[in-house]
């Protein structure tokens, strides 16, 4: 991080430029390096809370994936289930109608 003298460096150039006065090239190129070491400090500050949620999303991310993965089985279960259950219907439904069929009154032809 930057030095006490560093950021009050860096405030008196900002606010000079930012009042519209030019700075010489020396004074541009110290704003840059100034801005260039607070960046790196705050990379590295922010770095192993960075690669924690890296980390956390890959762990998420991997997740998701079991859980697609589930879900798609779920949806196959279903459809089977549902295949199955079609066909018993149609097969109560065949054997309601043989026990109609065998157990109505025989109708006679109405010959003696």
């Amino acid at each position: 991080m930057l030095s006490k003298s560093d950021r009050h460096r860096l405030n008196e150039l900002r606010n000079r430029q930012a009042e519209g006065i030019a700075l010489s090239v020396g004074e541009i190129t110290e704003i840059v390096a100034l801005t260039i070491q607070i960046e790196n400090a705050e990379r590295t500050r922010l770095a192993p809370s960075f690669d924690k949620l890296r980390a956390e999303n890959a762990a998420t991310e991997e997740r998701i994936r079991a859980l697609e993965l589930l879900a798609d089985r779920q949806q196959q279960f279903v459809a089977r289930v549902q295949a199955t259950l079609a066909e018993i219907q149609t097969e109560r439904a065949e054997l309601a109608a043989e026990r109609q069929r065998l157990t109505a009154p025989a109708q006679h032809s109405g010959r003696l």
